[in-house]
């Protein structure tokens, strides 16, 4: 008699285990694991989830598994918000001063950034608010630095920003051949990774116009007579 009862109560667990081995198969959830052992129709389940992945899995289990009570052990998984990253930068050449600012995941994406502006720049005084965030993506601007200052030579006060993918590129250039010069070189080395947002603006010389000048009608000097 106990023989039958110890066998029926198997298989009542390998029947429950498969109930949710199966659901767990269909939800593609493999975080989470189930165990049925000496526990009868009180399965116990354990792992991580999202809150929204575990709500549904246990409403699914109650509505299809013989279940009496069902014991959830299952950690709710948090999701780290993550912050934008961005570096921008702005060259002043007539007082020899780079100002930089922005924000990285970590120490040695600064240090790195700053190592390249002072390889490039020896002779510029350079400032920094260069932020930290563990949350924020961690972005090779580095890279991007080596390779920029070597193609906006043609830049008088450069702004340039680095953000979602985007390169936004300010300051004064002395001509269209200069801009297309520049946005060509960019364009070939960012291609593939950053979209060129050009707001260059042309140096705007002044040139006098001659004919509205006005030149006051002055006297000429009478010749002494006797040079005459």
């Amino acid at each position: 008699m106990s023989y039958l009862f110890y066998f029926k109560a198997y298989i009542s667990e390998k029947l429950l285990a498969q109930c949710i081995n199966n659901i767990l198969l269909q939800t593609k959830i493999d975080s989470i694991q189930v165990d049925t052992a000496n526990r009868g129709k009180s399965p116990v389940l354990t792992g991580l989830a999202s809150q929204k992945n575990k709500d549904a899995l246990l409403k699914t289990i109650n509505q299809n598994c013989d279940i009496l009570e069902l014991h959830d052990l299952i950690k709710v998984k948090v999701a780290i918000k993550t912050v934008g990253t961005y570096l921008g930068f702005q060259i002043d050449n007539a007082h020899n001063i780079v100002t930089i600012e922005g924000l990285v995941s970590n120490q040695s994406e600064r240090e790195n950034i700053l190592d390249s502006f002072t390889s490039a720049m020896t002779d510029m005084t350079i400032k920094h608010d260069i932020k930290i965030d563990a949350r924020a993506k961690s972005t090779d601007y580095a890279m991007y630095i080596t390779l920029l200052l070597a193609s906006i030579a043609n830049i008088q006060l450069a702004d340039i920003t680095i953000q979602n993918n985007e390169l936004r590129l300010k300051g004064l250039v002395r001509d269209k051949t200069r801009e297309q010069q520049t946005l060509n070189i960019l364009q070939q080395l960012f291609q593939d990774d950053l979209k060129i947002i050009n707001q260059l603006e042309l140096v705007v010389k002044f040139k006098p116009d001659i004919e509205a000048l006005k030149f006051e009608n002055m006297p000429m000097p009478l010749l002494d007579p006797k040079q005459q």
